[in-house]
């Protein structure tokens, strides 16, 4: 503003914005939850939601691309056939889902933020924020899904304890307050009592391996069996001491390097004692008479190599 005022005469400063950033006939309710009864919860709001309405669908929004696939596969294993759009997936093939959720034929899509921008599927009725967006505008956009057209929407955010304070910053952002799901089985009162506190809990995102998943254990442990295989293993001669320009090795660390030092030398030994009797054999079988192999056939170049007819 300072350079735009040294170089300008008399700016104005507009501003457009909008007074109530969601709209008002979305019915936004609030979740506690711990993060493990998250699963739970949602099969249970689905399946009560679908009794109600046969013809309804969810749009379920996850954080990471590893998050929805993880909870597609367990919406899957029940009777939902949850389809799943996010960066990782096609062109071809988050078309195809979204065709799928459009025909009612996959009932819940899980997606992530990016991959749900432009998604406008005409009577979506059910809004559920499975973990809640870093950026509050994010949710606006999430729930401005629902409720279009003059249509009415239910939009449903989980929370847990860690995610507190995301959801005290998305309240000051809508500048109201989020109502509780009067029907929640899996209700967290840590959560809420963290939330009553008025503690300002940072979000912290875990640093996760995105390949791995929830069947990669036996892997790990294959992967620590070969790590502690002699053949993985190196040598460790320990911490040097420098004193006086000169290094100095303890007697247990010099004995390891002397035991490394007489393994690689037989080692070298071996190769050398292979290499000379290899080398033996191929001057043997290079002494008979090649003078006496010109003009000869191959069938009498061989006979005459078998009889080793030496000068």
């Amino acid at each position: 503003m300072a350079l735009a005022s040294s170089i300008v005469k008399n700016p104005k400063h507009i501003k457009i914005e909008s007074k109530s950033p969601t709209v008002d006939k979305i019915d936004q309710t609030l979740c506690y939850v711990d993060k493990e009864d998250k699963p739970a919860l949602i099969k249970h709001l689905i399946s009560r939601k679908f009794a109600k309405d046969s013809n309804a669908i969810a749009l379920v929004f996850c954080r990471t691309k590893h998050g929805a696939n993880r909870l597609a596969a367990k919406l899957s294993a029940d009777i939902f056939n949850a389809s799943v759009i996010h960066g990782n997936k096609s062109q071809s093939a988050r078309k195809s889902a979204l065709e799928r959720f459009k025909s009612r034929e996959s009932k819940v899509l899980i997606a992530t933020d990016i991959a749900a921008r432009g998604i406008d599927v005409k009577d979506m009725s059910l809004v559920i924020n499975y973990e809640l967006p870093e950026e509050p505008e994010t949710y606006v956009h999430r729930i401005g899904r629902t409720a279009r057209a003059e249509a009415s929407g239910e939009a449903i955010s989980f929370c847990s304890p860690e995610e507190v304070g995301l959801l005290a910053a998305i309240e000051r952002f809508i500048k109201k307050p989020i109502s509780d799901q009067e029907e929640n089985p899996y209700h967290s009162l840590s959560a809420e009592e963290l939330k009553r506190s008025g503690k300002k809990v940072p979000f912290v995102r875990k640093q996760s391996n995105p390949r791995r998943d929830d069947n990669s254990a036996g892997d790990s442990e294959k992967k620590t069996e070969n790590r502690n295989s002699p053949r993985s293993q190196k040598p460790n001669f320990g911490s040097a001491k420098v004193k006086g320009g000169k290094v100095n090795l303890s007697l247990a660390e010099g004995k390891k390097r002397d035991n490394f030092k007489g393994e690689r030398e037989q080692s070298s030994a071996s190769k050398s004692n292979d290499r000379r009797q290899k080398n033996s054999r191929n001057q043997s079988n290079s002494n008979w008479d090649w003078r006496a192999a010109r003009g000869k056939s191959k069938n009498e170049k061989r006979q005459l190599s078998q009889g080793k007819k030496f000068r």
